[in-house]
């Protein structure tokens, strides 16, 4: 939707007061500026911006606490949580072997884990294999950190 009808609808509805002379670029840049915090933080935003000052958001949201769709988003929401719990109680060694294993997964063959000790910061080897033609040996560090890892980090 154009930020300027979400302005329109907005004011009509009373969510929003102003007593500016442009409330649509007031709107526009604060959903910009929103994107570029989240964006710094390593979050993904709430909104989208497509070009002629269109705006989108950036997942689907249920616009009802009840009906099978909510269910659907708790119930998936709940099993990313479990799952990320587990991950992060789990002991090192069994992290890394479930990273060669997601790699298995993922098409790389020649999957070892290194030795625990002495390994020079790579947990596990292999090779990425592309379309049966490219083969590429690489080295992967594995980490399991609580929060986002940001670019620097990286």
């Amino acid at each position: 939707m154009h930020y300027r009808e979400i302005t329109k609808k907005a004011l009509k509805l009373n969510l929003i007061k102003t007593k500016g002379l442009t409330p649509e670029a007031t709107l526009y840049s604060q959903i910009l500026s929103e994107i570029r915090r989240q964006t710094r933080k390593g979050i993904v935003s709430r909104f989208v911006i497509y070009r002629g000052g269109l705006v989108g958001l950036s997942r689907w949201q249920p616009s009802e606490a009840v009906g099978l769709a909510s269910q659907i988003e708790r119930h998936n929401q709940d099993a990313r949580k479990k799952i990320h719990d587990r991950l992060l109680k789990m002991p090192p060694k069994e992290f890394e072997e479930l990273v060669s294993q997601l790699l298995v997964a993922l098409g790389f063959e020649n999957v070892i884990v290194t030795n625990y000790s002495n390994d020079g910061g790579i947990d596990v080897r292999g090779t990425l294999v592309v379309g049966d033609v490219i083969r590429i040996n690489m080295a992967v560090q594995a980490k399991r950190w609580k929060g986002n890892v940001q670019a620097p980090v990286v």
